[in-house]
């Protein structure tokens, strides 16, 4: 009866291992939920493919009281490969912080919004996701320059920088790197 009740044991642990969550997973889910913000699972459930900072019923000028959302934080979303869309509003992050998402291929959608310690420094971090088809760097100090170093921006279709710096140079880096829909239509500037 020991035996049986043992093999039980193992069995049952093998399996909750195998359905186990990703420590990075549950490290985003359990800040993301804990602050109002929204996330969804991948089809399989292991992993997560929409994550939105946003608290409910705020506005974007909105503060936080308090931002759970640390580099320890962005450190864990750089793990979430299966990552989709990801949505970071009014949070402390600086351009070290954000460093991680820059690894994650498989964005379609990045927006930030009202992340005022965020500059060139940090938009040159993302030049790698050549996968975006949306993308918003709004209320950040950022100027354009840091286009410079982006190729293969040709998925974009839609953009939006209002409430920056964004100066004539950087204008013309996005226009002439970003070769896409909206690079095509690029205002000339004076």
């Amino acid at each position: 009866m020991k035996f049986r009740h043992a093999i039980l044991a193992v069995f049952a642990s093998i399996v909750t291992s195998a359905f186990a969550l990703d420590p990075h997973v549950e490290a985003v889910i359990r800040t993301v939920e804990s602050a109002k913000g929204k996330v969804e699972k991948t089809e399989d459930g292991q992993s997560l493919k929409l994550v939105d900072l946003a608290v409910p019923n705020t506005g974007p000028h909105d503060k936080r009281t308090t931002d759970p959302y640390d580099t320890a934080f962005f450190e864990h979303l750089g793990h979430l490969t299966s990552l989709e869309s990801l949505n970071i509003i009014s949070t402390k992050a600086d351009d070290n912080w954000i460093a991680p998402i820059g690894k994650l291929k498989n964005l379609r959608i990045l927006r930030f919004t009202n992340n005022g310690k965020l500059t060139d420094a940090g938009l040159e971090k993302l030049a790698a996701l050549t996968n975006l088809e949306q993308f918003s760097f709004v209320g950040t100090g950022m100027k354009g320059h840091a286009f410079a170093k982006f190729e293969g921006w040709t998925r974009l279709t839609r953009c939006s920088f209002r409430g920056i710096s964004i100066d004539d140079e950087g204008l013309q880096q996005h226009c002439a790197n970003s070769r896409s829909r909206i690079a095509r239509n690029c205002p000339t500037t004076d």
